[in-house]
Order: C-alpha cells, then structure tokens, then sequence
C-alpha cells in the first residue's frame, strides 16, 4: 500500500504497508482501498492469510495500525481469492465478492460486519469495545426465550473503551438482565 501526496509541484511516493512480511498476511492485493466509517482504509489480498484463501485488511491512513480483519477458506464452504474492492454499505458493512469457494466452489458474496464486544468492569460500568467512529446503540432484555430487545442508549465510541455507568439504564440490580450492541449507523 502506498500514498501519493504533493507538495507544490513535487510528488512524494511513501510506502504504507508491505504484504508478506509475516506467515498469516496476505498477498496480492489487486483491489483499490475503502474508506469506512471510522476513518480507516480497508482493502482485500486475493492470497495469502492463515488459510491462504486472501484477507480483508485495515489500516490507518499513515500506515499504523495494520491488522487482518478476516481470513478467507477458513472452512470448505468459505469463499476464496477476493478480487475485487470492498464496497460499505448503509449499515457500515463490508460486501464484497470471492472468485473461488462458496457452497458450489464457484465464488460467493459476501457481508464482513464490525464486531463489537460488552462487558462489566469493575466498578459495574458497561464497557463498550469496538471500532472507533462507529454507532452502536446497547439493549437489553430481561429473557432469551423469546428475546425482546430495548434500546437503552446510543453510543459512538472514540478511540478508548467507553465506559457506560448502569445508572444510564435505570435497572434495579437484583433484575437480570442480558444486553447486545447493535450497530446502527
């Protein structure tokens, strides 16, 4: 991956990423970059990765960062060999297709979500992790059989974990309660 700036009317050519430098990165990207919500470049690799099935990398754009967001050919049924750029959608997903695999092993396409992850530290505050920049809205239900999710509050994390005091939810303590973050924007 590399940047092309200008500086008057001289260009710089910086490096940004090389592929290849370590057993599970991928190889070949062929695909140009997309800029997601969160301000980071994602691409494709149509080889390489810990399955040798290409990747969907992430980056930021000075070149920190680096980090494989998804391996592909983990299973048989998995796509293979992306070949194309990413696109984002509305929901902040990543579609995008795969030349190989699949359930006929003729290619596939496919959704790539980011994941965001809850839990209690310990001052009983919610801790919400995730991609920075991204809308999350955290709800709860009192049964998983059958679930009836309610939205509690709206949330956009930044870089650092955010912390939500339960206070926010107004739920008594002895209530149990089960919760998800969804994203929303």
């Amino acid at each position: 991956v590399f940047k092309l700036s200008s500086s008057g009317a001289n260009w710089n050519l910086s490096v940004l990423h090389d592929f290849g430098t370590n057993s599970t990165d991928g190889h070949v990207p062929v695909a140009s970059l997309v800029e997601a919500m969160d301000g980071a470049l994602y691409g494709t690799c149509s080889s390489g990765g810990r399955f040798a099935g290409g990747t969907i990398f992430k980056m930021n754009k000075d070149g920190s960062g680096y980090e494989i967001v998804h391996h592909f050919g983990a299973q048989s049924t998995d796509g293979k060999n992306p070949q194309a750029a990413l696109v984002v959608g509305g929901d902040g997903a990543f579609y995008g297709t795969a030349c190989l695999g699949g359930e006929l092993g003729l290619g596939e396409i496919f959704k790539v979500s980011p994941v965001c992850a809850l839990a209690f530290d310990t001052q009983r505050r919610l801790a919400v992790t995730g991609p920075p920049g991204w809308k999350w809205q955290i709800q709860s239900t009192e049964s998983l059989t059958p679930p009836q999710w309610t939205p509690k509050k709206n949330v956009v994390r930044r870089v650092d974990p955010l912390l939500v005091d339960p206070a926010v939810f107004h739920l008594p303590l002895h209530l149990q309660q089960f919760f998800r973050v969804v994203l929303i924007e």
